[in-house]
């Protein structure tokens, strides 16, 4: 099991239970971020770089490969070290 940030831990601590705050657990696990980031990233980022992160996290029937997992993490990481610097 991968460790999470310890404000990533906080953030998934004080999520509600509905189905939105749900799918951003989901993100917030599997790309290790917390909502605010998560907001950050659907603001800044290019339609094609949205799907690039959603293809990233695979489907119920099948796992993304491991290309499709590191070209989510880059976008992932150019706008987490972008809303960090702001």
């Amino acid at each position: 099991m991968k460790k999470l940030r310890k404000e990533v831990e906080q953030c998934i601590d004080n999520v509600d239970g509905n189905f939105i705050s749900l799918m951003d657990l989901l993100y917030c696990n599997a790309f290790n971020v917390t909502i605010s980031e998560i907001e950050q990233i659907c603001e800044q980022a290019t339609d094609d770089e949205l799907n690039i992160i959603v293809v990233g996290l695979g489907t119920l029937n099948s796992s993304s490969t491991y290309n499709e997992k590191r070209r989510a993490l880059e976008i992932r990481n150019k706008y987490v070290e972008y809303y960090q610097t702001k």
